[in-house]
């Protein structure tokens, strides 16, 4: 995901905001401390302007 972000050049701040999360949130996510709901790998991949399955191992 950080990946995508740091294509995108967007900080954890803006892509928090952009994916409509908390900053904290989307920290964990990408340092691996937090299972996710398909719900949010969804809104995750709409503010990267990808596909979903780019987002899974």
């Amino acid at each position: 995901m950080r990946h995508y972000r740091d294509e995108l050049r967007l900080n954890q701040d803006d892509f928090a905001d952009r994916a409509g999360m908390h900053r904290a949130y989307v920290g964990m996510i990408e340092n691996g401390r937090k299972d996710l709901r398909l719900s949010t790998l969804y809104r995750l991949a709409e503010a990267l302007q990808v596909d979903i399955r780019d987002l899974l191992p």
